[in-house]
């Protein structure tokens, strides 16, 4: 991993950010004081890097709090003092949620609803280790524990990064689910196993109608806007694409101009094609 995130920041544009020559990412702390820069590094560790490790992992992480407290229910330690930890820990990141959808409602302001977000995320993890290395077999936190450092290593640059989305997160989810595999017990859990099957059927049979219809629509759409294009017409009224949501940035609606041209570009219409949403 540390191997592969050397050869990742090698990368030329990773240079023109730093150098502030790139129109798309940029450093967060830019020209500020030594202070704002610091206090800029630990609300985006917040706000960007857990919240939106929460918004990308948030299926594994589920698995991952449900196995602890299984080996915590099961583990002959007894142990008031961790057990105090454990609950008070879920029990604040229980408050940023309730604080976090207040704030949110109260506001509208997104920025803030990721902050609050990113702390619940950041006590679920701080539970979850604290039930990992007391509860757990010591082989096993070894090789967790690697791959902790691991997520380190992929996500912490993140938090000097702007834009960062959700899917700069697969590296992480990838290691979330190697944590799964050494704390299931595939003797003792089997209706767990059963239940993890049910749902993967469904997702699988969701994802597979889902994205047939996308297709479908989509498929009609750009037949639609290329025979307007023949009659001669510069500016085509479509319909939005059913199950949009299922696919980021389908529509070109409300998006930059260059979205619009690779759209065109790839359907091969012409250039100056506009295309509008009823």
């Amino acid at each position: 991993t540390i191997i592969g995130a050397v050869i990742m920041f090698t990368n030329g544009i990773y240079g023109k950010v730093v150098a502030g020559e790139d129109t798309y990412q940029s450093l967060t702390a830019g020209n500020e004081s030594i202070f704002q820069s610091v206090f800029a590094l630990f609300k985006n560790l917040f706000s960007v890097v857990l919240s939106n490790a929460l918004i990308a992992c948030f299926p594994a992480v589920i698995f991952i709090v449900y196995l602890c407290f299984v080996k915590m229910k099961k583990s002959a330690k007894k142990n008031k003092k961790v057990s105090l930890l454990v609950y008070s820990g879920f029990s604040l990141a229980l408050a940023s949620g309730v604080s976090a959808g207040v704030v949110y409602l109260l506001t509208k302001d997104v920025e803030k609803l990721k902050l609050f977000l990113g702390i619940l995320f950041f006590f679920v993890l701080l539970s979850s280790a604290v039930m990992i290395f007391n509860f757990v077999e010591k082989e096993k936190q070894k090789k967790i524990a690697v791959y902790f450092l691991m997520i380190l290593v992929l996500t912490l640059p993140l938090a000097v990064v702007f834009p960062v989305g959700a899917r700069c997160y697969v590296g992480a989810y990838i290691l979330l689910i190697m944590i799964l595999k050494e704390l299931y017990d595939f003797d003792e859990q089997r209706s767990f196993a059963k239940f993890i099957r049910i749902c993967s059927v469904i997702l699988l049979v969701f994802n597979l109608v889902g994205y047939s219809v996308v297709f479908a629509s989509t498929c009609k759409k750009v037949d639609y806007i290329r025979s307007e294009v023949e009659k001669g017409n510069k500016v085509v009224k479509v319909e939005h694409t059913k199950l949009r949501f299922l696919v980021y940035g389908l529509d070109v609606e409300d998006k930059a101009e260059k979205f619009e041209r690779r759209f065109c570009e790839y359907y091969g219409l012409p250039l100056d094609t506009e295309i509008e949403y009823k």
